[in-house]
């Protein structure tokens, strides 16, 4: 679906009426996620959650039926033929980068991470087979491929980089070394070393730790470190007050900053300007990275699992996410997210349809008496301050819909693994988890609004946004009137028409929205329709060597899709999905 050209001249967005049946099997999935146990059991049997996917399948089977022969503004055939280029590139090199030169380290042994595989496993020589077959199928220019080619590889050198400094910390730490120079010792042995060496390497960044605790376990693959946390991380139960530490620890471990969203994909609290500057010159020296560097990537690669959870998280994170940040573009998009608590002040700009810029300074008009609000340009500012927002806001929910994606893989790989994942979707034959995709809706959702509904909520914001524009000549009387006028509007658009929740405003021929039931509607199309390829592809045999199957491809195409311009693309993903992706899949199985 495209996006309506506006929010402001009414804040409410008409959907077709068969919509009412979709959003009344939202309903029944909500009031499945919510119930105890007990009503779980009755209520949301597979039987009549797998009946609620398949309505939802079909209703966005139809709607983008129907979009598919409106639809005016298609994707230029050159930024498709990028987009086949790039994601074909990537998914060659997903192996190497998401498991590198070196074996992965598992002290845990996870039978989940050791059995999963990527799609492609071929030679260089074999790659070069793929590549042109590719680009005869897709009819695609040489000098493009070949461009396509150079820009990765100026992306890898992020792989390249991360994956040096966890080189570095094995190498400083003793990971892949023997305890003894006994070739005879048990594995078992080695795994013992790694952990005592591993929680050496924890204790040196988080000093209050010696001594603390049990050792931790840790999986490391190319560019990820785990932490396997023991349970007395996460339990409740205080502590005595020889552990402060530790348990200063664990509070900081349990709550999530804003800023953390820049550690993307670890989201971790580790900050390297805390870190032993010993340590990361040791570090530096061994890996040839700035100093620098280290300090800003540690946070990044090194994260934190529940031992009670860990098979989870790790496919996921490793499989599904590891990759993010340094195959694909999407670290930007997470560092904007990290500052969407801040910027709205009486210097705050938005960039406008035609390019140009709208101060919020220059939403005033002057009066006989003073200055006033302007109510057009206002509306015209806050218009594109929220609908600028919502593609960066929304990076994490397609971000964890590819992981998702990648995840589901075991279910048809290593069925008799998969419940070994423990989903907490309640959708778990369905490969895009719908009902965690709408959860993931309603946390980002309100990333949107995160700067003005701290203005609206703290009074110290509201008085220094009024002294910014006393500062500005604004009479002091006229800038308390204004600062209550902006709160008062924002509050009564955020309970109504920009609420976090679906309010259905009308319901005869169409149903009428607010901007949350609108997006809600886009995210049930974008995964009910990822499903539908998913499974066809999973059932769908290649004949290409070395390819098992197009599952990874796909995956990695939605994501090449919407890092390629996330203000367009973020609308008409699902499209993009149905529209192109189903048919170039047909196109590809008849001609490999």
């Amino acid at each position: 679906m495209q996006p309506p050209p506006s929010i402001f001249s009414t804040i409410r967005f008409t959907l077709p009426a068969s919509t009412r049946e979709a959003f009344r099997c939202l309903d029944q999935l909500t009031q499945y996620l919510t119930a105890s146990n007990a009503a779980k059991h009755q209520v949301g049997s597979p039987t009549a959650l797998a009946a609620i996917c398949q309505q939802l399948e079909e209703h966005a089977t139809q709607i983008l039926n129907q979009d598919s022969i409106t639809r005016e503004d298609e994707t230029s055939s050159v930024v498709m033929d990028s987009i086949w280029a790039r994601t074909t590139e990537v998914t060659l090199q997903l192996p190497h980068c998401t498991i590198g030169n070196l074996a992965y380290i598992d002290t845990l042994q996870t039978p989940t991470l050791r059995a999963y595989q990527a799609d492609w496993s071929g030679s260089p020589s074999a790659a070069d087979l793929v590549r042109g077959k590719l680009q005869e199928v897709f009819k695609i220019a040489p000098d493009t491929w070949r461009r396509e080619q150079e820009i990765l590889e100026v992306d890898l050198e992020d792989t390249r980089d991360k994956s040096r400094l966890i080189a570095a910390i094995r190498t400083l730490y003793s990971l892949d070394e023997s305890p003894s120079r006994d070739q005879t010792q048990s594995p078992d042995q080695l795994l013992s070393s790694q952990k005592q060496n591993a929680n050496r390497f924890l204790c040196h960044l988080f000093p209050e730790l010696s001594g603390a605790f049990t050792e931790c376990h840790i999986a490391v693959s190319a560019t990820l470190f785990f932490f396997v946390l023991p349970d007395i991380f996460c339990d409740e139960e205080p502590l005595d007050a020889s552990h402060q530490g530790f348990a200063a620890f664990r509070s900081r471990l349990k709550k999530f900053k804003q800023w953390q969203f820049a550690q993307f994909p670890m989201f971790g609290f580790l900050r390297g300007d805390e870190v032993d500057p010993n340590l990361i010159e040791e570090l530096a020296d061994l890996s040839g990275l700035a100093p620098s560097y280290i300090r800003r990537e540690l946070g990044r690669v090194i994260g934190f699992l529940p031992l009670a959870f860990v098979e989870r998280y790790l496919v996921h994170d490793v499989w599904g996410h590891g990759w993010q940040a340094s195959m694909l573009r999407l670290e930007g998009l997470y560092q904007q997210l990290a500052a969407f608590d801040q910027n709205f002040d009486w210097n705050s700009v938005v960039t406008l349809p035609d390019h140009s810029k709208l101060r919020l300074s220059d939403c005033l008009q002057r009066t006989a008496t003073g200055h006033r609000l302007h109510d057009g340009r206002f509306t015209q500012f806050m218009e594109r301050w929220i609908w600028n927002r919502i593609p960066t806001a929304m990076t994490p929910l397609v971000a964890e819909l590819v992981a998702d994606l990648f995840e589901h893989k075991l279910y048809w790989t290593h069925p008799q693994l998969y419940s070994n994942l423990q989903t907490t979707s309640i959708l778990p034959d369905s490969p895009a988890k719908l009902d965690l995709m709408l959860e993931d809706l309603r946390i980002y959702f309100k990333q949107i609004f995160k700067a003005t509904d701290l203005f609206c909520q703290r009074h110290s914001y509201r008085q220094r946004f009024a002294a910014e524009m006393v500062a500005d000549g604004i009479a002091p009387k006229d800038a308390a009137a204004i600062v209550e006028e902006i709160k008062q509007r924002i509050d009564a658009w955020r309970s109504r028409e920009l609420a976090s929740e679906r309010i259905i405003m009308e319901d005869r021929d169409g149903v009428l929205v607010n901007l949350f039931g609108y997006l809600e509607h886009h995210i049930v199309l974008l995964g009910a329709t990822s499903s539908i390829v998913a499974r066809q592809l999973a059932g769908t045999p290649t004949q290409f060597s070395h390819m098992q199957r197009w599952n990874d491809w796909f995956a990695l195409s939605i994501a090449v899709y919407f890092e390629q311009d996330p203000a367009k693309h973020f609308w008409k993903l699902p499209s993009f999905i149905h529209s192109s992706m189903q048919p170039m899949f047909g196109q590809q199985n008849a001609s490999l």
